[in-house]
């Protein structure tokens, strides 16, 4: 199907999948994970495993070094993955990296837990006053969105008009979880950071 296309595949370094396997079985590509929610969640989850014992280890440290690891480093260990993952349906997956960061804080503010106010002082960028800690449940979707918005313009503009014989649906959104593209995506999810 692509010899007619204005590109070039190395085959050996390629590997074939169907459609109908992927939506079924899911696909580990580029670090992330690209298949049906169950199958999306598990592979979250083992990232969220990865992050916690990291979160967990920050808390040991002084106070100063926690805070900047987390803000330049730990926070930010996930973050290609709502680009990548369509959100609908994970919410609850994204909310857990955001509570393991936020007892990171608390942590190194030696507090048992924060408050709804300390979670948005926390994702308040810095020169507002805040950690500038951005939530993943809150930029997931406007991430998504940006990151689909951005890849569908690249591939139109290499690509142009060529026709692949059928529907090429996201692979990665199951039929009942269909994601809406958003007006200025880019520019939505730049604000929500």
């Amino acid at each position: 199907m692509l010899y007619e296309a204005p590109i070039s595949l190395n085959t050996n370094k390629t590997k074939a999948y169907s459609f109908d396997d992927i939506r079924r079985d899911g696909i580990k590509a580029l670090g992330s994970f690209l298949g049906p929610t169950a199958k999306q969640e598990a592979f979250l989850n083992d990232k969220i495993s990865d992050l916690a014992q990291i979160t967990d280890r920050i808390r040991h440290l002084p106070k100063q070094h926690a805070l900047l690891l987390l803000r330049s480093s730990t926070s930010t260990l996930l973050r290609y993955l709502p680009r990548t993952i369509a959100s609908p349906g994970l919410e609850h997956v994204f909310r857990e990296i955001d509570r393991l960061i936020l007892s990171a804080v608390a942590a190194i503010r030696s507090k048992d837990s924060l408050s709804p106010l300390d979670a948005e002082l926390t994702a308040l960028p810095t020169r507002d006053g805040g950690l500038g800690i951005a939530l993943y449940e809150e930029t997931a979707l406007h991430a998504y969105t940006a990151s689909k918005d951005a890849a569908t313009l690249i591939i139109t503009s290499i690509l142009g008009s060529f026709d692949f014989g059928r529907d090429l649906t996201p692979l990665d959104v199951d039929d009942e979880r269909p994601i809406e593209p958003l007006d200025n995506s880019r520019t939505i999810y730049r604000e929500s950071v």
